[in-house]
């Protein structure tokens, strides 16, 4: 049975028996005692489910790490072997290298800004950046005290999250 059907089975029991005036509260409790073990029973299992999910989601962050530093290797081991060539391409006043799979022309790049001392440029020489984005903090607190104009903007939703110790 899954966890949905108990929980309606027990929905409807618990409807059923609160109708019923002569059932006293003892025997209300053992009808739906039994289906409440069995929820508890499922609710168990799904969470033994979520912990070994949460296992291996953790061995994959590990091994995403791995892969990642691995990478990074690779990348600055060809940043490294390409500037060692470049370099010594410019040394030799070497400008092309052809072979039959491809060829190497070093080129000379658009040189680019490099700021030693932003603090003493003058703001002629600045940008503002500026980022504008719902206050959150604010529209929650004014939502609580009944602000009826931003209801009609943003509202405020309930959520509920399971604590597993």
């Amino acid at each position: 049975m899954k966890l949905y059907e108990i929980s309606n089975e027990i929905t409807a029991i618990i409807d059923a028996l609160s109708n019923e005036d002569e059932l006293s509260e003892d025997a209300q409790e053992k009808c739906t005692k039994q289906l409440t073990e069995h929820f508890e029973d499922k609710a168990i299992e799904i969470i033994k489910g979520c912990k070994n999910i949460e296992a291996d989601i953790e061995a994959l962050k590990n091994a995403e790490d791995e892969f990642k530093k691995r990478r990074k290797h690779l990348e600055s081991k060809v940043n490294s072997l390409k500037s060692y060539l470049s370099t010594n391409m410019r040394r030799t006043a070497i400008k092309k290298i052809e072979c039959q799979y491809f060829s190497i022309t070093l080129k000379k790049s658009n040189p680019k800004v490099i700021i030693d001392n932003k603090e003493n440029l003058t703001p002629d020489y600045l940008r503002i950046k500026s980022i504008i984005e719902p206050d959150k903090i604010k529209i929650a607190e004014a939502l609580k005290t009944g602000n009826a104009e931003l209801e009609k903007l943003a509202h405020l939703e309930e959520s509920y999250s399971l604590l597993i110790n």
